[in-house]
């Protein structure tokens, strides 16, 4: 078991210098966010206990070091990587991270005992160390302890496992000598012993990742699932905090391992009779695992559009009126806006906002009429805010005065009939159209007003 472990530790020494394949975010994706995440399952009947006297008595040139090392745990380390993209709203990825699984156990007792010996004779100095045989027939090693990596996350469709193994050393537990009684033979002598060795295993697998406020578990290798806002949150908001747990198994499956034997002696000549070995299942269950909750705090855009509709003042057929749209970016990730064309007569100057967090931008929206009525439009925003991909502001409008746009007849500047008077009409040649609707309604009235100005008492 010791040699095992020794070289088994080079393994866990470059644990933490494993590197994990570089993860690219989805084709489609209009956002996302990469970060590496680690899980750990500890349990055990007892904790680990090691006790060490150390080298006693300090400075004496003889002396004894005695250590008892007593285990009890299962652990359970995967590393992973977790990939937050959108939309819909967050697709939650989790991917394992090559050569960073670990299963390991460590159950029983181990005996160690040194002796140094540390003199000078004569001048010249001689030092030695090395084990002290356990008395009484102990075995040095009664610990079940081994290590296995493994690629996370072993999640269907895989069929593998990682699994761990170890024995103890063979312990006596019986050894009676045979007499008359047991084998009335005269000349014959012998004894029957029993000898039994510890075994341990187990196997884990993992069943699924629970991801917090996902509509589903991932259960299978490179599964997506949609994460959706809290119960008690308005929305995704300026960022998510995504809470990561895998849930597996260990089976466990443990057998003591009786060897009973005879061996006589007759006429001074031994003989050992070995008879079949006989297991004895100690441990066959299968028990759940609690690794720790990752947690990994997305950024995201988070759009507000204000005001959330546009109404121009009438604007005369010819000339164009200007609103300005404000765009803000209360998230912690930044904001890209891409601005469709609105139908005419509505049109926008810019076509792609791109806001840093906690900024804010505005956008001039311009109505420029081409006759006389009301006109309105929808104008559209696509985002990368996971909550809000797609933004409308309604825009409204009236046009007027669509007969002096081309130099047609104007009450304003007088037609063929001559122009305005004091106290006159606004005559008009024989045969001239008459002017009818809401543009002559319209242009009547601002001349009147006009005139009304410049008259003095």
């Amino acid at each position: 078991m010791t040699r095992r472990l020794l070289r088994l530790l080079p393994c866990f020494l470059a644990l933490p210098a494993i590197a994990r394949a570089q993860v690219e975010c989805p084709p489609d994706a209009i956002g996302c966010h990469v970060e590496d995440v680690d899980f750990r399952h500890r349990s055990a009947l007892f904790d680990d206990v090691m006790l060490d006297t150390g080298w006693v008595p300090a400075g004496s040139p003889l002396q004894v070091r005695f250590g008892l090392m007593l285990g009890g745990s299962t652990q359970v380390d995967m590393g992973g990587t977790s990939v937050t993209s959108w939309p819909p709203p967050l697709a939650q990825l989790v991917l394992g991270r090559a050569g960073t699984g670990r299963l390991a156990i460590n159950y029983g007792i181990e005996v160690v005992a040194r002796i140094r010996i540390d003199v000078e004779v004569a001048g010249t100095r001689y030092t030695w160390e090395g084990d002290i045989p356990i008395p009484g027939g102990i075995p040095p090693d009664l610990r079940m302890a081994d290590a296995s990596m493994f690629d996370p996350f072993l999640l269907p469709p895989s069929e593998l496992v990682a699994r761990v193994m170890d024995s103890t050393d063979e312990v006596p537990v019986l050894d009676v000598g045979l007499t008359d009684s047991i084998i009335p033979i005269p000349g014959i002598r012998g004894g029957f012993r029993v000898t039994a060795r510890g075994t341990l295993g187990a196997e884990y697998v993992t069943n699924r990742i629970v991801v917090e406020d996902a509509v589903d578990a991932i259960e299978t290798e490179g599964q997506t699932v949609v994460v959706r806002a809290g119960p008690d949150e308005p929305g995704l908001g300026a960022a998510k905090d995504v809470r990561i747990t895998p849930e597996g198994t260990i089976a466990y499956d443990g057998v003591i391992t009786l060897a009973p034997s005879l061996y006589i002696d007759i006429a001074g000549r031994r003989f050992d009779l070995p008879i079949a070995e006989i297991p004895v299942p100690i441990a066959d269950f299968d028990v759940g695992t609690e690794f720790n909750t990752a947690e990994v705090h997305v950024p995201l855009p988070d759009i507000r559009v204000e005001p959330s509709s546009l109404a121009f003042e009438a604007t005369a057929v010819g000339s164009s009126s200007q609103l300005l749209l404000t765009i803000r970016n209360e998230g912690e990730a930044t904001l890209e806006v891409d601005v469709r064309d609105p139908a005419a007569p509505f049109s926008v100057g810019e076509r792609r906002l791109v806001l840093p967090p906690s900024s804010s931008a505005r956008l001039a929206v311009d109505f420029a009429p081409f006759n006389d009525s009301e006109r309105s439009a929808v104008l559209f925003l696509a985002t990368n805010d996971p909550d809000e991909p797609l933004v409308t502001v309604g825009l409204s409008g009236t046009g007027f005065g669509a007969g002096l746009a081309d130099g047609g007849v104007s009450v304003l500047d007088g037609g063929p009939g001559g122009p305005p008077t004091d106290g006159g009409c606004a005559c008009r040649a024989a045969g001239a159209p008459r002017p009818e609707g809401l543009p002559f309604a319209l242009g009547l009235a601002v001349w009147l007003v006009s005139r009304a100005r410049r008259r003095r008492p």
